[in-house]
């Protein structure tokens, strides 16, 4: 009993029964995990394999990219000046009268 110490510490047959089926069911979760992990890294190795086989795709990626960094540019100015338009026709806030002021009003 030396080589299990849990099961060693384990003094009821009810619960060893009951740790059967969850121990089955979290190595199910695990193997199944695994399965998803190597069907993704064989997806991202086709990708990685095909990216190499065209070499466009990287220069196309990177074009769009700069027009994504102009356009958020442009639209960070355009921002900007609706906010300065708006702040210029805004109407100012009246300041309220101190409370000394009101009362000897």
């Amino acid at each position: 009993m030396m080589a299990w110490p849990l099961l060693a510490a384990i003094d009821d047959v009810g619960t060893l029964v009951m740790l059967i089926p969850i121990i089955a069911i979290l190595m199910g979760g695990f193997i199944s995990l695994a399965k998803m992990i190597m069907v993704h890294q064989s997806k991202m190795a086709e990708l990685v394999a095909k990216q190499g086989s065209e070499p466009g795709v990287l220069d196309e990626l990177r074009a769009m990219r700069g027009d994504i960094a102009e356009l958020r540019d442009r639209v960070n100015h355009q921002t900007l000046a609706i906010e300065d338009q708006s702040a210029a026709h805004a109407p100012q806030a009246v300041k309220p009268p101190d409370v000394p002021e009101r009362l000897t009003e």
